[in-house]
């Protein structure tokens, strides 16, 4: 399950384009309220109704999606958007999600109806649900499938910060939660400003993140949110300018690029990094500052616990702002 969920992981990186290991566990405390898991509809805004429906969304492709009334079954076939779901407070509208989706707990509690080599259409169609929340790029097969069959299926894509907030904000409004998912992006907003403010006067520092390390090196460039949050954290990706999103990198371009810190995903092996002949002259290797997350999950799925993977990232950029113990 420890490798499925390795290639899972980097795959979906790639596609968005999309147990622990000892690193740094320490995280920044960023003021205000801590990243939502379970919200209820703000008390000031009144839950939507029948009458609120239908809604006009318009989907990453440029496409208007009509959610004709309020769904009160949802199937969610990807990770992120359950986390969204359960964050709006529609997590017990779910009827499927896939075998992938364990956060928060509730979800594992759900029928599964796919994993990541894609959702089983029959199982989804005996559902007869009123939404269907697709992700992104994946899986667009089934998904016209699934509306040749009178389905009303949302793709939504979350590469950027702020696709991550427009895909919140879609979901939202499909599933009647407009006022819950604006407070939520504001949150999230507020987080990440309250983060720049704490790095504004700090030397900035050059950083790799490393998605996948051995035969092919993996990370996130300019337009993902993995390079959004090296930003936010005070951090320069020597990654920027690569040629895709999601991207391999070369050995060379690594080492001429140079970085001050590499912070790894949980299934690279920060010791063979650190032990590699090749990185013996780069700075992070030098100064021992080659770092593995705590969860892939908060660096790599675009929902809205991407502000602890930002907050444990500024810990690894900045040590005079939070103690952060390289790898063992």
């Amino acid at each position: 399950m420890r490798n499925t969920r390795k290639w899972v992981s980097l795959a979906v990186a790639v596609l968005l384009g999309a147990g622990l290991l000892t690193g740094c566990t320490g995280q920044v405390d960023v003021p205000g309220s801590p990243t939502p898991q379970v919200q209820e509809t703000p008390e000031d805004a009144a839950p939507a109704t029948q009458s609120d429906f239908p809604v006009e969304i318009t989907d990453y492709h440029g496409n208007v999606v009509t959610v004709a009334k309020k769904p009160e079954t949802i199937v969610s076939l990807a990770p992120a958007v359950t986390e969204v779901l359960y964050a709006l407070g529609a997590g017990d509208r779910l009827t499927g999600v896939t075998s992938m989706d364990d956060y928060p707990p509730q979800a594992a509690e759900v029928d599964k109806v796919g994993d990541f080599e894609g959702p089983n259409v029959e199982l989804v169609l005996q559902k007869d649900p009123d939404l269907v929340i697709s992700g992104g790029y994946m899986h667009e097969e089934a998904m016209e499938t699934l509306t040749g069959a009178g389905i009303t299926v949302l793709p939504v894509e979350a590469e950027s910060f702020e696709n991550v907030y427009a895909s919140i904000e879609n979901i939202g409004k499909a599933v009647g939660a407009s006022a819950a998912a604006a407070e939520l992006i504001e949150g999230m907003e507020l987080d990440v400003a309250d983060v720049r403010d704490q790095v504004a006067d700090l030397s900035p520092v050059r950083v790799f993140y490393m998605l996948s390390y051995g035969e092919e090196i993996w990370t996130g460039s300019e337009g993902t949110f993995i390079h959004d949050m090296i930003g936010y954290a005070g951090g320069v990706n020597i990654a920027a300018k690569a040629d895709t999103p999601w991207t391999r990198y070369s050995m060379e371009a690594l080492v001429e690029g140079n970085p001050q810190v590499i912070v790894c995903d949980v299934y690279v092996d920060a010791e063979a990094v650190k032990a590699d002949p090749a990185l013996q002259g780069v700075d992070a290797v030098v100064n021992d500052r080659v770092y593995t997350v705590s969860d892939t999950d908060i660096f790599t799925l675009g929902g809205p616990r991407l502000i602890q993977g930002l907050q444990e990232l500024v810990g690894m950029l900045h040590p005079e702002l939070r103690s952060c113990q390289p790898a063992e």
